[in-house]
């Protein structure tokens, strides 16, 4: 069974992330072939699309240690937080950094460049040369710099849309499958 057989729906998007996986499990068969694993990835969308439980099934199918930051401190033990994650997987490289709500990581929005994405983006300058997978997630995507959404920092960004109608029929028979529900009551 694989990790992302709990993300229903979202085939094109689970194929990318599978993609990544292969890349990082088979990196011999890919440099033999001139391609080698991007250095990250940027998931964006609208809150409740899934991102972090796409993220989470990447992290685990590509079977690497994760360190993972969330912007749970106040803003100068967040610093310390950022900068030990990446110093962390560097050191214990072969690994994958998840950046959950990157967006959310800016105590001050209204900076043109807020300290926090700075130490970010230096963390992934840092680690350039080390077998670190860097996966980050993000609401909005207009939050985040230039600077950091460019490639050699995070190479591909996948947007990650609502369900369409068939998904979100899928979706809600899976939550229902294991619920007593009236028999008038269908996914559709």
């Amino acid at each position: 069974m694989s990790a992302f057989d709990k993300v229903i729906g979202y085939e094109r998007e689970k194929e990318e992330l599978y993609q990544l996986c292969d890349m990082a499990k088979n990196s011999e068969k890919y440099a033999a072939l001139g391609v080698k694993l991007p250095r990250g990835i940027l998931l964006h969308g609208v809150p409740g699309v899934g991102k972090t439980l796409m993220a989470s099934a990447l992290v685990e199918e590509m079977g690497r240690v994760c360190y993972t930051c969330r912007k749970d401190k106040a803003n100068d033990a967040f610093m310390d937080t950022i900068r030990n994650v990446f110093a962390e997987a560097k050191a214990h490289a072969p690994s994958v950094i998840f950046l959950d709500d990157l967006d959310k990581f800016a105590s001050d929005s209204d900076l043109r460049n807020p300290e926090e994405l700075i130490a970010v983006q230096s963390g992934i300058d840092e680690i350039k040369e080390a077998d670190v997978f860097v996966i980050a997630t993000a609401n909005e995507i207009r939050e985040l710099p230039r600077s950091l959404r460019r490639p050699g920092r995070v190479d591909r960004i996948l947007e990650i849309c609502p369900p369409n109608r068939k998904e979100a029929v899928e979706i809600v028979r899976h939550y229902l499958s294991d619920k007593k529900v009236a028999k008038d009551v269908t996914a559709e």
